[in-house]
C-alpha cells in the first residue's frame, strides 16, 4: 500500500518532470503562503522543494503574505 507521503512525492515528481519539464541543473521558484492558514496542505510546497532538490533542480522558496481580499488586476 502506498502511503500519503509516497503519493505526495509521486505527485511532486510528476509536477516537476512531466508538467514543468524541468531537468537537473534548472531552477524553480516555489511560492507559498504562510503555513497553518488551512487553505492548502502545508506539506505540499515543502515536498515539491525537497523532491526538486533530490532531482538535482535548483530551488528557491519564497513565502508571500496571505491577502484575504483579492482584486482582479484587470479592473480599476
Amino acid at each position: 500500500m502506498v502511503s500519503d507521503k509516497q503519493r505526495l512525492a509521486q505527485g511532486a515528481t510528476n509536477l516537476l518532470l512531466n508538467c514543468a519539464e524541468l531537468v537537473a541543473g534548472e531552477k524553480v521558484l516555489v511560492v507559498r503562503e504562510p503555513a497553518g492558514l488551512g487553505y492548502y496542505d502545508d506539506e505540499v510546497a515543502e515536498e515539491v522543494a525537497v523532491t526538486a532538490r533530490e532531482l538535482g533542480i535548483i530551488v528557491k522558496t519564497l513565502e508571500v503574505p496571505f491577502n484575504p481580499i483579492v482584486k482582479d488586476p484587470g479592473t480599476h
